[in-house]
């Protein structure tokens, strides 16, 4: 129904190896990240604890924060119609549990990376584990997923120049045992 969309094919993701909020600019040397880390008030990779059922008010305070995550409690309060304080109890019980996790958005394209990079890989079973774990732990991996689809893996990449991404494909993904690249495409510059 939208114009000029002539077909759409949607592949349901199995397992992710590196998702974009993942991508770390490697500019800190160890120790500033070790020191870094152990200054951090919460885990990004720590799994979600259990939480019971969300109610309307968690909803509403999940799709504010979700449209501007520097929302207030008192905001959350005035547009909940609750008290100042439950707001700020839910917001912060939204953030412990781990059911919102605040993140920043980096643009790789103001950081020197103006290349971006998807590239579909149809990958031998028995090596998507040692697939997925090369191609997230690469630099410029944004986004590597593991998909039921004609490519078993996808793998969204930001690159300095075209000559970066070339070495990648050549260096990087010709050492993968078991793939067939499907394609390729890019965008930037």
């Amino acid at each position: 129904a939208i114009d000029g969309v002539a077909s759409i094919r949607s592949d349901l993701v199995l397992r992710a190896a590196r998702e974009g909020f993942g991508w770390r600019l490697h500019r800190l040397g160890e120790e500033q990240t070790a020191t870094l880390t152990a200054l951090a008030d919460y885990d990004p990779d720590a799994p979600a604890a259990a939480n019971p059922a969300l109610g309307p008010n968690e909803h509403g305070a999940l799709a504010m924060l979700l449209d501007d995550g520097r929302v207030s409690s008192a905001q959350v309060a005035r547009k909940l119609s609750i008290s100042n304080s439950s707001a700020y109890r839910l917001v912060q019980n939204l953030l412990e549990s781990g059911t919102a996790r605040p993140r920043a958005e980096i643009e790789p394209a103001l950081l020197g990376y103006p290349i971006t990079a998807l590239i579909s890989l149809e990958v031998q079973p028995q090596h998507i584990p040692e697939a997925l774990a090369r191609l997230s732990a690469h630099e410029s991996a944004r986004y590597t997923v593991m998909t039921a689809g004609p490519a078993s893996v996808f793998y969204h990449g930001v690159f300095r120049s075209e000559e970066a991404l070339a070495d990648f494909v050549t260096d990087d993904i010709g050492a993968l045992p078991g793939k067939v690249i499907q394609g390729i495409k890019q965008a930037g510059t």
